[in-house]
């Protein structure tokens, strides 16, 4: 699930490579040198997607040689783009390099996530749905997957509650008074839908109801999810 699905619940039509260049111009490049360079990462994805299941070493490298690009030039790539690379890894049998290419992701970011707080954890809810989806592949114990699909949704509601933090003062981190998530239906929306899948799950389900009451949290426990899922269910 996408970005604006899970925000605002419409499914659009993305085309296959739609790299947006920053307008903002802050990395330092003119406008029309990140139009080329846009361009060029946009041609080294198409190579890859071609090349993915003749050639994953070649489709590897050109999906490495894009990234540096969106590093370099400041694209704001979206992702899930960027999340190419590890699951090409996976589907050709390479889970160990799968794996450190996720654990680059997380731990490094990328130009867009390192932009907003709200980005931020817009990017770490796109990492832990690919590691689910990742670590499944890899007969991974469902307590593990579980973990990740949470924080995958924790992650998405606190990007949403930042992002109406983003529409009233940019960047800044302020108090979300408890009242205006709870008077927000989308918010609560979300939230609930969190709960309901957790089912009996009583230590999972404590960790999202404690993380709701204090979001925004500019940091949040992942630990603590993994640890909660490995308890009793009831």
């Amino acid at each position: 699930m996408g970005l604006l699905d899970w925000l605002f619940g419409s499914k659009g039509e993305a085309s296959e490579v739609d790299a947006v260049y920053n307008y903002d111009n802050v990395s330092g490049f003119s406008g029309e040198q990140q139009r080329q360079a846009a361009e060029r990462f946009d041609a080294l994805l198409k190579e890859a997607v071609i090349l993915k299941k003749v050639d994953i070493d070649k489709a590897a490298s050109l999906l490495r040689q894009a990234y540096e690009i969106d590093q370099k030039y400041d694209l704001r790539v979206d992702t899930t783009k960027l999340l190419r690379l590890p699951k090409y890894l996976q589907n050709a049998g390479k889970s160990t390099e799968a794996l450190n290419e996720m654990g680059r992701l997380t731990a490094y970011g990328t130009s867009s996530s390192r932009s907003s707080l709200f980005h931020f954890n817009a990017h770490m809810s796109d990492c832990h749905e690919a590691y689910a989806q990742i670590k499944k592949k890899q007969k991974v114990c469902a307590e593990v997957l579980l973990a990740d699909d949470v924080l995958a949704k924790v992650y998405r509601l606190n990007s949403f509650v930042y992002l109406h933090e983003d529409d009233n003062k940019k960047n800044v981190e302020v108090g979300f008074k408890p009242e205006s998530i709870k008077a927000n239906s989308n918010v609560m929306h979300k939230y609930e839908f969190i709960l309901e899948n957790l089912g009996e799950h009583k230590a999972l389900r404590k960790c999202v109801e404690e993380d709701f009451k204090k979001m925004p949290i500019k940091n949040i426990g992942v630990q603590k999810y993994y640890d909660s899922a490995s308890l009793y269910r009831a």
